[in-house]
């Protein structure tokens, strides 16, 4: 984000990007794939870091302050999307979904200040993200005008974990998300697509079953893997 953003390799990058060029990354280069980032600006954050304080230092975003424009790729795939890696190895699912918690807007006493993107499943305005284990990369497609993009899990055929991709999404706003406080994000979505045949609708965000995650004082009600 600091050597490449606004940088002639950034538009270069835009330019392919428009003329349908398949694009990806790893680690890094794929947390940098969504509309919003976390740039880890100051070094990184655990969950637990994230849990205990959404706005602590090193909980830094892109766009800064958050705004539906200015972002660094932003492919239209992955619109109100913030994406994070190594999830399973380093248990980033709190992080994740407080990432996922910091996009939602105040509304009728929910959500964070300075979110821009609303709490459930609106396909245009709602908050979503996307974690991925170790050994598995998301193929997205997109199949031309009014079409839904999609996208299938791609691993290693000798993989030893789970290699499972999360699609996550608040279904109601954050009810504590301030400064030096703990998050509490009641009905977090989680849809886990752990084999390589099942096609997700990127679009409608459907194609896996979901289960629901409680985010209570900081602290996870139930496994979210």
């Amino acid at each position: 984000m600091q050597f490449w953003k606004g940088t002639a390799l950034d538009r270069t990058l835009q330019g392919l990007m428009a003329r349908q060029v398949p694009m990806g990354g790893t680690s890094a280069g794929m947390a940098v794939l969504g509309q919003f980032d976390f740039t880890a600006a100051r070094g990184t954050v655990t969950s637990t870091q994230a849990l205990s304080d959404p706005y602590n230092k090193y909980m830094t975003l892109d766009p800064s302050p958050l705004s539906l424009s200015g972002g660094f790729l932003t492919p239209a795939a992955l619109r109100n999307t913030i994406l994070d890696a190594h999830l399973d190895s380093r248990d980033r699912m709190g992080r994740l979904m407080t990432f996922v918690a910091r996009l939602v807007a105040p509304a009728n006493g929910m959500g964070c200040t300075g979110g821009i993107l609303t709490a459930g499943t609106s396909a245009s305005t709602g908050a979503r993200g996307i974690g991925v284990d170790v050994e598995a990369a998301l193929l997205v497609q997109g199949n031309g005008p009014n079409q839904p993009y999609t996208a299938r899990r791609v691993t290693n055929v000798s993989t030893v974990s789970d290699s499972a991709v999360y699609f996550v999404r608040p279904l109601l706003g954050a009810s504590t998300c301030a400064p030096g406080q703990a998050l509490t994000l009641r009905n977090v979505e989680v849809r886990k697509l752990a084999d390589s045949a099942t096609v997700f609708n990127l679009s409608d965000w459907s194609g896996v079953a979901p289960y629901y995650v409680d985010v209570i004082d900081g602290t996870l009600t139930s496994s979210p893997y």
